[in-house]
C-alpha cells in the first residue's frame, strides 16, 4: 500500500515541482551572483548589501500591508465595485485592466499580478469572458502601470536611491504620464483583445497572497547586493531621452530588469525618469523581463489560462511605441521634458 500510495503521489509531486521553479531560479541566481561578487571584490559586497536593503525593506512593509488588506477582504470589495460582471466583454475586460493598474501604481507591481489574477479567473468563470489574452493583459498592464508611486516597482527605487528626486516631485511629475500610459494600455488590449467565449479555468482555493512572498525577496535581494558590488557606481546612459529609454528598456528586457536597474547610473532628471520608465515597460519585451511577468504566467497556468512567451511578446513590443509616447507627452505637460 506504501509502494502504490507513493507511486500515485509522484505526479502530483512532479507538478509541485515544476511550479516551483522561480524560488529555485531565484536562489540559484543569487548564489551565482554572490560567488562572482566575493570572487571580484571580497569587501564590497557587505557595504553594497547595506546600500541595497532600505529599497527592499519598503517592498517588504507594502508585502505585509498588502496581505493584511487581503485577508481583511479589500482587494474582493474593490473588485465588486470595479468589475461589471454583465457587462459586454471589452468592458468587463477593460475593468480588470484597470484593477490591475490601480493596484500596479498605487500599491506594487507584484502584488498586483498576485491579487489581479485571481479575480481575473473568478471573473472569467462568472462572465464567460474569453480567457485566451487574459494573462497576458494583465501581465502587461502590470508592468506598464507600475511608475505611479515610488513604491510600485522595487526598479524605481533602486534607480531614485543614486538619484536626487523626492518623493512627492517624483509623484507632481508622474501622474499624467502614468494616467496617459494607463489609458493607451488599457484601451487598446480590451478592445483589440476583450471577447466573450469558453473557458475552462481553475479558480485557486487558497490565497496566492501571503507572508510567504517575504521569502522570495531574500534571493532576490542577495543577488542584486552581487550586481552592485559588480557593477560598482554603474554604467551610464548616452545623450538624448529616447536613445535613454532605448537602451535602458533593451537591457530591462534582455537581462530582467532588476539586474538592469542596478547596472544603470542615472544623473540629470530626464535621465531619472528615462530609467524609470524603461524598467517598467521594457520587460514586456520578453516574459523573462520582470520576476512579476513570471509570477503572472505562473498564477495563469495554475488556473488554466494560456500564456504563451511568443505571444507576450508580439502583444508586448505592439504597445511599447504607443506606451513610450504616451509617457513622453505627459512628461513633457510636467516639464521633465522641453
Amino acid at each position: 500500500m506504501r509502494i502504490g500510495h507513493l507511486l500515485l503521489s509522484l505526479p502530483r509531486r512532479r507538478h509541485r515541482l515544476l511550479q516551483d521553479r522561480l524560488p529555485l531560479f531565484l536562489w540559484g541566481a543569487a548564489l551565482s551572483l554572490i560567488s562572482g561578487a566575493l570572487v571580484f571584490d571580497p569587501a564590497g559586497y557587505i557595504p553594497a548589501a547595506l546600500a541595497t536593503a532600505e529599497p527592499f525593506a519598503v517592498v517588504a512593509l507594502i508585502i505585509v500591508a498588502a496581505t493584511v488588506a487581503d485577508r481583511l477582504g479589500v482587494f474582493r470589495a474593490l473588485s465588486r465595485i470595479m468589475i461589471p460582471t454583465q457587462a459586454p466583454p471589452q468592458v468587463t475586460f477593460a475593468a480588470l485592466l484597470t484593477l490591475t493598474a490601480v493596484l500596479s501604481g498605487l500599491v506594487n507591481l507584484d502584488v498586483a499580478v498576485v491579487v489581479a489574477m485571481p479575480i481575473a479567473l473568478r471573473t472569467a468563470q462568472r462572465s464567460r469572458l474569453a480567457t485566451a489574452w487574459l494573462g497576458v493583459a494583465i501581465a502587461l498592464t502590470a508592468n506598464a502601470t507600475s511608475f505611479l508611486l515610488p513604491n510600485a516597482n522595487l526598479t524605481t527605487l533602486l534607480v531614485l536611491s543614486r538619484a536626487a528626486l523626492p518623493s512627492w516631485e517624483y509623484v507632481r511629475e508622474a501622474w499624467l504620464a502614468w494616467l496617459l500610459v494607463s489609458a493607451v494600455t488599457i484601451t487598446g488590449l480590451s478592445l483589440a483583445l476583450g471577447r466573450r467565449g469558453p473557458n475552462r479555468v481553475a479558480v485557486p482555493s487558497s490565497r496566492p497572497l501571503s507572508f510567504a512572498a517575504l521569502v522570495d525577496l531574500l534571493p532576490i535581494f542577495l543577488a542584486v547586493s552581487g550586481i552592485r558590488t559588480i557593477v560598482g557606481s554603474g554604467l551610464a546612459l548616452p545623450s538624448g531621452f529616447v536613445q535613454q529609454l532605448a537602451i535602458a528598456a533593451g537591457l530591462a528586457a534582455s537581462l530582467n530588469n532588476l539586474p538592469a536597474a542596478v547596472a544603470l547610473h542615472v544623473a540629470g532628471r530626464p535621465e531619472t525618469w528615462a530609467a524609470v520608465l524603461a524598467l517598467s515597460m521594457g520587460p514586456n519585451a520578453f516574459v523573462t523581463g520582470s520576476v512579476a511577468s513570471l509570477i503572472c504566467r505562473r498564477l495563469a497556468r495554475a488556473g488554466g489560462l494560456p500564456f504563451a512567451a511568443t505571444t507576450f511578446t508580439i502583444v508586448g513590443l505592439a504597445m511599447l511605441p504607443l506606451q513610450a509616447s504616451a509617457a513622453m507627452v505627459g512628461l513633457r505637460c510636467t516639464g521633465v521634458l522641453h
